[in-house]
């Protein structure tokens, strides 16, 4: 794995370089593929967002980070939450990304251009990708769309499955961090057997 280069930074503090992540999608998402290229600017936003994941797992994982004066600043359940929050709806933009990729490459333009929910739904039907988190993925989405910060329903006893009006600090916890960061590595790998990538994705075990 190379490494940014940096000087006075622990060793421990380097990051995954962009440039692993981008060889990491042509070797695996659009393995097989040979016009990689006309698909470059793609490649490049999945990358920069995967390094920022790294940085945000690497983040909670610590739990601090470096305020202004370069002096740690210990993670706060509030921040922990939204950093949560913003590992997810990031991961979720991954994937629709990817998605949008291999529809594109199956030559599914009308497929590759509809809604997230739309995708996930044309996968579960056709089981083209053999995937067994279908399920995960509709549920994880409903998240996605928690970038929104307005609550314009306050019905507590609410069932209705298709929304959530909790505020972030009880949607997002552990959980769905932990199986977000699953979900998101099976639909990497998925059109792999190379094992070698493991290592530049470790922040998603």
């Amino acid at each position: 794995m190379s490494i940014e280069d940096k000087t006075n930074i622990p060793e421990q503090d380097y990051l995954t370089n962009v440039d692993d992540y981008k060889k990491l999608i042509k070797k695996t998402v659009l393995n097989g593929v040979r016009d990689k290229d006309r698909y470059k600017k793609n490649i490049d936003n999945i990358s920069y967002n995967l390094k920022y994941l790294e940085l945000l797992d690497q983040q909670l994982k610590r739990r601090i980070i470096l305020n202004r004066d370069s002096k740690e600043l210990v993670l706060d359940d509030v921040l922990k939450k939204n950093m949560y929050k913003n590992f997810v709806i990031t991961s979720m933009e991954i994937i629709n990304a990817i998605l949008y990729l291999i529809f594109k490459e199956k030559g599914l333009d009308k497929e590759a251009k509809t809604t997230l929910s739309n995708k996930i739904k044309y996968l579960e039907e056709t089981d083209s990708l053999g995937l067994n988190c279908y399920d995960k993925l509709h549920n994880l989405r409903k998240y996605r769309n928690k970038v929104h910060i307005i609550i314009d329903k306050y019905d507590q006893n609410s069932n209705d499955e298709e929304n959530v009006y909790d505020t972030d600090w009880f949607t997002f916890d552990d959980i769905v961090y932990k199986e977000m960061k699953t979900v998101l590595k099976d639909i990497l790998l998925n059109n792999t057997e190379d094992d070698t990538h493991e290592e530049t994705l470790y922040f998603l075990d």
